[in-house]
């Protein structure tokens, strides 16, 4: 399993901790439950699914953040952005 580094803040420096990376929708409901932000789905099969369609069409673009987040606005799929 893939594992992430992450600084985290502790009596004036950091720890680092590692997380693991994965797909875990139950967790994710979980969390976003605890956090105050409740969701219906957790499947990301769509998303990722757009996602490599867009990085792929972004490809070669002069710029490739512009032409992936015109794809992602274009596509099916809704994003929500948390403010915090």
């Amino acid at each position: 399993m893939l594992h992430q580094s992450v600084k985290v803040p502790t009596a004036g420096s950091f720890s680092v901790v590692e997380v693991p990376l994965g797909c875990d929708a139950n967790a994710f409901i979980a969390c976003m439950a605890h956090a105050g932000r409740p969701v219906a789905c957790a499947d990301p099969t769509e998303y990722i699914n757009v996602s490599k369609a867009c990085l792929q069409e972004a490809r070669g673009a002069s710029n490739q953040d512009d032409a992936y987040s015109l794809c992602i606005q274009r596509s099916r799929i809704k994003v929500d952005v948390l403010d915090e």
